[in-house]
């Protein structure tokens, strides 16, 4: 039983990584665009930058997906993979450091993968939420969840004006 357990979460471990890879490279193609290179270069790069939108979104859905049919698993604090440190500690720091990228991303006005990596922090938060069963630990979550709730929903309002 473990070692299924221990499948599960490097399963979602290399979800997660994967969307952290394509979120940076979206990230890095988007603010080669503000270098002074020449028109058919920028053209080819946000062309990439857009072709990589999909995967990402792609990515995502199978995240979220996963992480939906862990919920109702048996992988709980408990769960150790090799001694390491419990799955829920880790989506815990993935879910705060791809947070915090989000708001850089947000003061550098990458409002897109700014609302994308709130999205995953979201997410991931959800899921150690249904997991939680401390009070305190609750509190804590709950706090980013709102933090991050916010954040997202003000840039879909800015997105949806500069779309109009």
């Amino acid at each position: 039983k473990q070692s299924t357990d221990c499948s599960k979460a490097e399963i979602l471990s290399i979800y997660i990584r994967s969307l952290q890879i394509l979120q940076s490279s979206i990230s890095k193609l988007y603010n080669l665009k503000n270098l002074s290179i020449p028109p058919t270069i920028r053209t080819a790069v946000l062309d990439l930058g857009n072709a990589l939108q999909p995967k990402y979104s792609s990515i995502f859905q199978k995240t979220d997906s996963f992480a939906t049919s862990l919920k109702n698993s048996e992988l709980t604090s408990s769960t150790m993979i090799s001694g390491a440190r419990p799955i829920e500690q880790i989506l815990y720091e993935t879910a705060t450091l791809v947070g915090r990228e989000g708001a850089l991303d947000e003061l550098f006005g990458t409002s897109g993968l700014s609302f994308q990596r709130y999205e995953v922090s979201i997410v991931l938060l959800e899921y150690i939420l249904s997991l939680c069963k401390e009070e305190a630990d609750q509190k804590v979550l709950i706090r980013f969840l709102q933090v991050f709730l916010q954040r997202k929903n003000e840039i879909a309002k800015k997105l949806m004006a500069e779309g109009s």
